[in-house]
């Protein structure tokens, strides 16, 4: 039998374990959203796993001053980034167009690592997850980033009874409400793409799920009226053995149930963006 250098077997072991490592690593950057919403330069993010670095736009869905009124003084910033990931660790490095005082990372029970280092701030993450990074105590200054899981579970565009949400798609009437036809039973909402209406899901077992977003159409208070639609709920469930996953909630007050269905329902990685208190039904977790 030939005999092997130790040295060289514990070598090529740990070649064979870094390539299977980094054969397992995927690093997914989300299509471009419409141009209705808008870039932001304050930051400049970037992700790393392994050696592979790429950057992340930084999204701020932002009415102005149309919405001053409406947001208890003008927190009208929606400033996040979005990326998936499986396998190694990543780094986040977010470089911040401003003076930097102080920062934190949140939310802190889940006691990110993270570093600050000539203007730039890192967090590491060694699973999908979210958090949010502020400025100088400013909440004006947050900036959300959502960490996603790869997604397994993509519909044709073609599928029959569903709703295939890519690109753009807003509610007709100034009621702000897209109607569901009868017979779907999916909505899909692909990453990139823009849901620019409210829901309201009244069949059984509907799924609602994928990586884009649902921005509530009444924030647009010159195309939509607030007086037709008093509703708060940007997704309104009305029947039973639903579910919603993925999907970001952009503007809205969240998903809205009556108690008598929350234990049929299935709410898992909804993202909340707005000024308001993201609100579910009783017992129901899921919208961060």
């Amino acid at each position: 039998m030939m005999n092997i250098p130790r040295f060289f077997l514990l070598a090529l072991s740990f070649w064979l374990s870094a390539f299977c490592a980094q054969a397992q690593n995927a690093l997914v950057v989300y299509p471009d959203y419409p141009s209705a919403i808008e870039r932001d330069d304050f930051y400049r993010v970037s992700v790393t796993q392994d050696s592979v670095t790429k950057p992340l736009v930084v999204w701020n869905h932002c009415e102005k001053d149309a919405l001053r009124d409406r947001t208890y003084g003008g927190d009208v910033n929606r400033r996040f980034c979005e990326f998936a990931f499986e396998g190694g660790p990543v780094r986040i490095d977010i470089a911040v167009g401003d003076d930097v005082e102080s920062y934190n990372v949140f939310p802190s029970a889940k006691r990110f690592r993270h570093s600050f280092t000539d203007g730039v701030i890192s967090v590491w993450l060694d699973k999908p997850d979210y958090f949010g990074v502020r400025i100088n105590d400013y909440d004006k200054t947050i900036l959300s980033v959502f960490a996603d899981a790869p997604e397994t579970d993509v519909p044709a565009k073609d599928k029959p009874g569903c709703l295939f949400v890519d690109g753009w798609l807003e509610a007709p009437d100034r009621d702000g409400v897209l109607p569901v036809a009868d017979g779907v039973k999916e909505i899909y909402i692909a990453p990139g793409a823009v849901l620019n209406a409210r829901l309201r899901l009244k069949a059984k077992g509907m799924y609602l799920h994928g990586r884009g977003m649902i921005l509530d159409p009444m924030s647009d208070i010159f195309r939509y009226d607030q007086t037709q639609n008093t509703r708060r709920g940007l997704v309104a469930i009305g029947g039973i053995g639903t579910k919603v996953e993925g999907v970001k909630l952009v503007d809205g007050w969240a998903v809205g149930c009556s108690d008598s269905l929350s234990g049929s329902l299935d709410l898992s990685g909804i993202r909340g963006i707005g000024e308001g208190a993201f609100s579910g039904c009783s017992g129901l977790t899921g919208v961060t």
